[in-house]
């Protein structure tokens, strides 16, 4: 714990900077770009501006790591290309959620046409 953080940081942050991926929480930086973001989705991954929802561990397989997986929705979601669907949104107790992400359950959906 920082000695001169702030009770509670969490409760101070900005809607839209942090998004809790179950595992850990992913913020986004002030330098996170919607538009290279999407580009650069487009130029590897295309098929996931499908509309099709995808897991964790689908991308994860496409993408070689999990982790990265996670963090690539989580920032999707908070850049507003696709929506996460992910236990805390589902306002799922910890340890549920914990479990429910381990089976799968941290997925993205693409929006027609690519944003929010």
């Amino acid at each position: 714990m920082c000695i001169d953080a702030p009770e509670d940081p969490e409760s101070k942050q900005p809607e839209g900077h942090t998004i809790d991926m179950a595992f850990f929480k992913v913020a986004k930086s002030p330098q996170a770009d919607a538009v290279i973001f999407k580009a650069l989705v487009e130029e590897e991954y295309p098929h996931w501006l499908n509309g099709e929802e995808y897991s964790y561990m689908r991308i994860g397989a496409e993408m070689g790591d999990q982790g990265i997986a996670i963090m690539t929705i989580a920032l999707g979601d908070l850049l507003g290309v696709w929506d996460a669907l992910t236990p805390a949104k589902m306002l799922v107790p910890q340890d549920m959620a914990v479990h429910m992400a381990g089976m799968g359950l941290l997925t993205f959906q693409c929006r027609q046409g690519g944003t929010k």
